[in-house]
């Protein structure tokens, strides 16, 4: 995981990385964006990670009727999108969410979900994994979903389909690029979550997003022209709506509970995402679960990880390299104001 990437308080720009060493990417995005900062691919290995798949070894369904979103509730997990997802489930689903986080910025914001969600009395599960078995929880789920913003490998679009599941929600193209090479269907997921401008405010929204992105850039120490961030802003927000994913928890909650007032908005956000008219929903469910799994278990075992690390292996003790990463460069690279989302920075 990059400081770069988010991570402000464990970024130090004054130090140096290690120059003149082999560097490995678990993607090929962060492998392209480490040979656009100044690295050689003579130095520079992809090493995709294996997956454990998963064991059928168990004893009931610890809940009735769930579709279960399997992650530590991290604020990079957009768990507001998932619990706007789950008003629109057609059975009336349980979504449980499985960890608490355990960080104090994460900390903050999951209190704050779990305060929302009881307030509305909205069909939602905190810290399901806590109390219940964890492959009891997975095998009774209607299927699962995922709407994180940012992954580094992606496990969550590999290991659902082992444990013969559907796999539902927001589709990460960079990261999921790697997988769908690999013969992994992936095209039943979406890339965006559109909500109409005139619920959040324009100008208030504006203000908010250009505060974070301008915050963010000196933590890394660098700037951004005023003239970029206002085209930046009008692409995010063409055709006067917003991706859901780009917006902190208080627009998020503003969005989820003008849903909740009335069914006409309801209606109005099915109306920017046909996806929301059946969650979970895919024709070829059996036929797709069956290739995924097939196609992960072929590509992602511990058979075929062994061949490429021992490959890498060989490479660093024959080849010697000259290189480094240029910071700046690569801070630039993640810090994009055309994809800054509140949640994540």
């Amino acid at each position: 995981d990059f400081a770069e990437d988010g991570r402000p308080l464990v970024y130090y720009s004054e130090d140096e990385y290690i120059q003149d060493c082999h560097y490995g990417a678990i993607n090929s995005r962060d492998y392209n964006i480490l040979l656009e900062s100044g690295l050689k691919e003579k130095g520079l290995h992809k090493i995709f990670n294996t997956i454990n798949p998963f064991k059928f070894s168990t004893t009931g369904a610890p809940l009735k009727n769930l579709v279960l979103y399997p992650i530590r509730a991290l604020r990079r997990k957009n768990i507001g999108e998932a619990i706007l997802i789950s008003l629109f489930f057609k059975n009336n689903e349980t979504l449980a969410i499985t960890l608490p986080p355990n960080s104090p910025a994460d900390l903050e914001s999951h209190a704050q979900w779990k305060a929302f969600v009881e307030e509305k009395n909205l069909n939602v599960i905190f810290e399901a994994g806590l109390s219940h078995d964890f492959s009891e929880l997975v095998l009774s789920a209607r299927f699962l979903i995922t709407t994180s913003i940012t992954e580094g490998f992606g496990f969550s679009f590999l290991e659902p389909w082992t444990a013969k599941k559907i796999l539902w929600g927001r589709k990460l193209p960079e990261i999921c690029h790697d997988f769908e090479k690999k013969g992994i269907r992936l095209d039943h997921l979406y890339t965006r979550l559109n909500v109409p401008l005139e619920w959040l405010g324009k100008g208030k929204l504006f203000r908010t997003w250009q505060a974070g992105l301008r915050k963010a850039c000196s933590l890394f120490d660098i700037r951004i022209d005023k003239t970029n961030i206002l085209t930046a802003f009008e692409k995010i927000t063409a055709n006067e709506s917003i991706d859901f994913g780009l917006l902190d928890e208080t627009f998020q909650k503003t969005v989820i509970s003008i849903v909740l007032s009335d069914t006409s908005h309801r209606d109005r956000l099915i109306s920017l995402n046909l996806f929301l008219l059946d969650p979970g929903y895919v024709s070829d469910k059996e036929a797709l679960i069956q290739h995924n799994m097939n196609a992960v278990l072929s590509h992602y075992n511990k058979a075929k990880y062994r061949k490429k690390l021992v490959d890498i292996y060989s490479k660093v003790i024959k080849d010697k390299v000259c290189h480094k990463i240029d910071k700046k460069l690569l801070v630039l690279k993640f810090l994009t104001p055309e994809d800054f989302s509140l949640l994540k920075w």
